[in-house]
């Protein structure tokens, strides 16, 4: 198994277990970018 998918096995079973899990802990080493999304449904017509 790699570490990878140990360190998202590990806090998967506590949870199941029912554990609770601080996710700011879990995903602090993360970096996040605001990415701003259109609020109107896509095209669904070719034009």
């Amino acid at each position: 198994m790699s570490k990878l998918q140990e360190m998202y096995i590990s806090p998967a079973s506590v949870w199941q277990a029912g554990g609770s899990i601080n996710w700011d802990i879990f995903y602090q080493s993360e970096y996040r970018k605001w990415l701003p999304l259109p609020t109107y449904p896509f095209e669904r017509t070719a034009i």
